[in-house]
């Protein structure tokens, strides 16, 4: 897995990126960020960077647990076949299936009262409509590590239009009944 704090680290001032700019990225400490227009979703930077991320671990998990260990005769546990295989057929290594069986049910009535996605999402509905909107219009390009700032820089103008207008005097208002921000 590459460097992530050296990727987020190369090209985001050449981008444009501020970190702790409201549209950008807004960060935690910001005091009154409860008071915020849009709140959660002024966040293009983590549109970009939270899926790029999780796909990046969900690739070295399935590669991790699909790669063969070799063979070792005085290894506790499976070796000789990848973490998948050994899961998969535990008696080929001398262990048994101690998987419990639950009724898909009881699964159910817990998921309906669980917020599933919305407790783990780090941007809003709002902001994927919109961030979503703008990539396919500037034409989907692949998002990676070396990219991902390149396609904030292409985004972020429209961005900041869509999702923090400007007044009547030029300033982009994104704190209602505070004040208006120049860029």
């Amino acid at each position: 897995m590459r460097n992530v704090k050296q990727s987020w680290d190369e090209g985001n001032a050449e981008a444009g990126f501020r970190n702790g700019n409201l549209v950008h990225r807004l960060v935690k400490k910001f005091p009154n960020r409860d008071k915020l227009a849009h709140g959660r979703d002024s966040k293009l930077a983590d549109w970009i960077w939270v899926d790029l991320l999780q796909k990046e671990v969900d690739d070295y998990v399935a590669q991790f647990n699909d790669h063969k260990v070799r063979y070792q005769a005085e290894k506790v546990g499976p070796s000789g076949a990848s973490p998948d295989y050994a899961f998969e057929h535990p008696e080929e290594f001398g262990g048994e299936n101690q998987l419990i069986e639950v009724d898909i049910g009881v699964i159910n009535v817990l998921l309906q009262n669980h917020p599933g996605e919305v407790a783990t999402r780090f941007y809003s509905p709002r902001v994927n409509d919109i961030a979503t909107a703008i990539y396919v219009g500037v034409g989907s390009p692949a998002i990676t590590f070396e990219s991902a700032w390149e396609v904030f820089a292409l985004m972020i103008d429209e961005f900041w239009n869509q999702v923090a207008p400007l007044d009547d005097n030029g300033k982009y208002c994104i704190i209602p009944d505070w004040h208006c921000v120049l860029t």
